[in-house]
């Protein structure tokens, strides 16, 4: 029971190494960083928009070929099959409705 009881020099190393051991870790600033983080997203969100916006004038400038038009024209006599011709102007009048509404729609 009695096994080291001799007394031990305790050195200044072990000492400082025990304090600074013992510090907590200073807060890191988070807020900043979020800020910092949605800016870059804003700025990403902004610039997706202007290439979309170039894209679909660039797709309405575009003329359209021989071949897209006689595709286009197959597709009227299928529908016609299927459907009056009136349901055909209607959904024309609704298509054409849509694009004029997503055309005066401002992404923000």
């Amino acid at each position: 029971m009695g096994k080291n009881k001799s007394k031990q020099i305790k050195t200044s190393l072990k000492a400082s190494v025990a304090k600074t051991a013992k510090f907590k870790s200073k807060p890191k600033p988070v807020n900043s960083q979020l800020k910092q983080i949605n800016i870059k997203n804003k700025q990403k969100i902004e610039k997706t928009d202007k290439q979309l916006v170039n894209l679909q004038d660039k797709i309405r400038q575009t003329p359209i070929s021989n071949k897209q038009r006689n595709s286009q024209s197959k597709l009227k006599v299928k529908f016609f099959k299927n459907e009056s011709e009136n349901e055909y102007v209607k959904h024309q009048q609704k298509s054409e409705e849509t694009l004029e509404e997503l055309n005066q729609m401002q992404l923000s």
